[in-house]
């Protein structure tokens, strides 16, 4: 599909890494839970972006049904391989989702947002498929990260395209920079329909509370500077923790002939 990283798990092979990605499932259960009081084993979880589905695996022994979505074929082809009896994959486009709106209590959408052509029609999407009430958590890269997480080169993201493309290629970590990041206030426009509880500061303080060793190490400076101090470095922060939540009062009709 034109644009589209359509083979993403041919070139990072972390997302086939069962101990990495069982981190990260775990943490994004964890935060789930901090923020909702609903019994989740009652309710219907959608992954946006779940490639070789191991986070949809995981999550679904928590959940009353799972639903994985991803465009990379070979990586939705993997994750079936080893699915679990609630779980559903399935090969579709993030901005164009083949399924009901109104239909899922929770979504997950972890750092996919700048992997797709367009972000604001990802979002219009989860949107649609929550239901009125339900929530989605949203893991978000910084284009202002000093260290690009996908590359590990510094100040990656905050180039334009053209001179990006050349850094990495001088670089030799490949021939175009594909990812559309953007800075902490872009994502908060990106996102504006939906109610925001910003949990990035929250995880900074507790990692352990919320199973983020991963992104915040116990002995961390970071979580010894003073709260007014990272209120005015947030922009510098490498990632941000979102939870999106949708108006009770968003229509309420699901979509018909959708899954």
């Amino acid at each position: 599909m034109n644009g589209y990283q359509t083979r993403y798990s041919e070139i990072n092979s972390s997302l086939f890494d069962n101990h990495v990605r069982t981190v990260k499932a775990k943490k994004i259960l964890a935060i789930i839970k901090d923020f909702t009081r609903t019994d989740i084993r009652t309710i219907r979880c959608l992954e946006v972006g779940c490639s070789t589905g191991m986070n949809t695996n995981y999550l679904a022994d928590f959940f009353k049904e799972c639903v994985g979505i991803d465009i990379d074929e070979k990586a939705v082809q993997y994750g079936r391989l080893h699915q679990k009896q609630n779980v559903n994959f399935l090969i579709g486009d993030a901005m164009r989702l083949p399924l009901a709106k109104n239909s899922f209590d929770i979504v997950v959408c972890n750092h996919v947002y700048e992997h797709v052509p367009d972000s604001h029609e990802l979002m219009n999407e989860v949107f649609r498929v929550l239901k009125p009430g339900g929530f989605c958590y949203f893991g978000a890269a910084n284009k202002f990260s000093i260290i690009e997480g996908h590359y590990s080169l510094p100040f990656l993201s905050w180039l334009p395209k053209q001179m990006a493309d050349k850094y990495l290629q001088f670089c030799q970590k490949g021939t175009i920079y594909y990812e559309n990041h953007l800075s902490y206030y872009e994502l908060k426009q990106l996102v504006k329909k939906f109610s925001i509880v910003d949990y990035t500061l929250k995880i900074i303080r507790d990692p352990e509370r919320f199973k983020a060793e991963d992104m915040i190490r116990p002995d961390s400076i970071i979580r010894k500077i003073p709260n007014f101090i990272l209120n005015g470095v947030i922009l510098l922060i490498p990632t941000y923790v979102f939870i999106l939540t949708k108006p009770d009062d968003s229509e309420t009709n699901p979509d018909e002939n959708c899954y």
